[in-house]
């Protein structure tokens, strides 16, 4: 059973061949997007990106079973009906997955749709077995906060210590919402407040074996990262957190403040698969949400 896995970013898509039974995942694939296109740059782009990866594991179309695509909200996953306004204006209101039948051949029930954070979450699991035990929250640090929360392996979007769909990074925080805390712009913005120097955050990260004003920042971040969590994360009681998104591959400058401040009886890790989690996530969804496409 092959399927066709996207990522849908805001800049670019990424892409794979999956094998849905063994969860093995191709070379990943991947081709700009302008999120301020029209709804044929959208679909083309699928297209080439499709073309790309089944050219290069040698298949014609004709042998995939189905596509699955991690997809940033709001959005009807359900219905596969694209719900932004502020990107892929083009897309609003549509059945993205009617579309994608008619254009691409399967069945639209053999096309499905997954929130981004959701499939960060499900495709760590899908790798980490003992993390699928009790209850686990997903947590995407970038530009942007994303966040997932599960039971037992299961995504849920309602329940006791959960926010509102499952979402952390519109919560108030400290005068503003968490997001301003805890992404790009609030290490940024604290760097250059030291500094008066903009960096990215890789470059305050790298730097921060020499620079106290950078090592501090860092320190700063997984402090104010860890009294949030304590906050928002803590009333669900997760087992496990897991931590993805570009700024967790600098984990090791800032989770242990973290861990020091969010206090014991959680486990505090860091993604294994990075940009490859969703991917990996929105075959898992597949495989959930698809019972019947799995017989055909």
């Amino acid at each position: 059973m092959e399927l066709l896995v996207f990522d849908v970013g805001g800049s670019h898509i990424t892409g794979a061949l999956c094998n849905a039974e063994a969860l093995r995942l191709s070379a990943r694939e991947s081709v700009p997007l302008d999120a301020q296109g029209t709804e044929d740059d959208f679909y083309s782009a699928i297209h080439s990106l499709s073309s790309q990866i089944l050219r290069n594991q040698g298949m014609e179309v004709g042998n995939v079973d189905g596509m699955s695509f991690a997809f940033p909200g709001p959005f009807d996953y359900d219905e596969g009906i694209s719900l932004v306004k502020h990107k892929f204006a083009a897309l609003y209101g549509k059945s993205l997955r009617t579309a994608l039948a008619s254009r691409f051949g399967p069945q639209p029930a053999q096309i499905q749709f997954v929130n981004d954070a959701d499939a960060f979450l499900l495709g760590e699991l899908s790798q980490l077995p003992h993390a699928r035990q009790g209850k686990t929250i997903g947590i995407t640090l970038g530009t942007g906060v994303g966040s997932a929360f599960a039971i037992e392996g299961k995504i849920v979007h309602r329940g006791p210590g959960i926010p509102l769909q499952g979402e952390i990074w519109n919560l108030p925080w400290s005068g503003g919402i968490l997001e301003g805390a805890i992404s790009t712009r609030a290490i940024q913005s604290a760097y250059e407040k030291r500094t008066r120097q903009q960096r990215s955050v890789r470059e305050i990260a790298e730097r921060s074996q020499a620079d106290t004003d950078a090592a501090t920042v860092l320190k700063n971040f997984g402090i104010t990262l860890g009294d949030a969590l304590r906050s928002v994360a803590a009333p669900f009681q997760p087992k496990t957190i897991i931590f993805g998104g570009a700024i967790s591959r600098s984990a090791e400058l800032f989770l242990p403040h973290t861990a020091e401040r969010f206090g014991e009886g959680s486990r505090l890790l860091v993604s294994t698969l990075f940009e490859d989690a969703a991917l990996y996530g929105a075959a898992v969804h597949w495989k959930q949400a698809s019972p019947r496409a799995m017989k055909i």
